[in-house]
């Protein structure tokens, strides 16, 4: 992943250095002063050339991957030249412009002609004359929204599911930034009193989500992960009947599921 900061504190990450026609392009915008950035209700960037001439310009519109007042701001270019139009843009370099922030910080990509290879571009400094540093990888803004998500819980559902969704389905990072296991259930393949009562423990959840607990199609309880992915459902009662129940976890923000088989006799 290649990261931009200006002089004023904002950093600029795309997913990717090179991408091919077609391609969508996710980006991040951090402000590492701390400042809180309203922008719920207007696309605050652009699509520009490597002349810096604007080849794409959202339409405005609530957003909904940003939050009003916080210190991230995430979004996703198409491709397209125009809201309305599949049409991708020609090959070459661009970037991802914030022209209404101090600075204009931004971050630089290349597009290649399908089918063709594109060249490795660093990512440049958010300053309009700007100097480059060296391509990182994925890893480097993985990390980068952990450590967000770590210093604000209250996002980190939001911040979760851009992680998984960089990492590709089925991903989970720790903290370092790194995949993790996946989502497991203590109890799974238990034996148990029928009538009786089970308190069901998780990890490697979402961080601070609502985890749903579901039992032949019907919501039988809900628990709350914490900061590191764990939680405990409490007290529920078992089925009365004997026989074996499968009982299915699923995050609600990062999308993590586990199930878990017990058997009641």
């Amino acid at each position: 992943m290649e990261t931009a900061s200006s002089s004023g504190g904002y950093a600029v990450a795309t997913d990717m250095s090179d991408y091919t026609e077609g391609m969508a392009v996710s980006f991040c915008l951090t402000d590492a002063t701390g400042t809180p950035l309203t922008m719920a209700g207007t696309h605050p960037w652009q699509i520009t050339d490597a002349s810096g001439t604007p080849v794409f310009t959202p339409a405005a519109g609530t957003l909904d991957e940003n939050a009003s007042s916080t210190t991230f701001f995430a979004d996703m270019w198409d491709g397209s030249t125009t809201d309305a139009s599949s049409s991708p843009v020609a090959a070459g370099g661009y970037r991802v412009v914030f022209p209404g922030l101090a600075g204009s910080p931004f971050a630089s990509f290349t597009i290649a002609a399908a089918g063709g290879t594109g060249t490795t571009t660093a990512t440049s400094t958010g300053s309009g004359t700007g100097t480059t540093t060296p391509p990182s990888d994925l890893d480097n803004l993985v990390a980068q929204l952990q450590s967000l998500a770590n210093t604000y819980p209250s996002f980190a559902g939001v911040l979760q599911g851009l992680i998984n969704e960089l990492l590709g389905p089925g991903s989970t990072t720790t903290g370092s930034g790194s995949p993790q296991e996946a989502a497991m259930i203590d109890q799974n393949g238990g034996t148990f009193s029928a009538g009786g009562s089970i308190d069901f423990g998780g990890h490697n959840f979402g961080h601070e989500e609502q985890v749903s607990v579901m039992l032949d199609g019907q919501q039988v309880a809900s628990a709350h992960a914490d900061g590191g992915g764990n939680f405990s459902t409490g007290s529920l009662s078992l089925p009365t009947t004997p026989g074996t129940y499968t009982y299915t976890f699923t995050g609600a923000a990062a999308g993590d599921s586990a199930s878990a088989t017990i058997t009641v006799e």
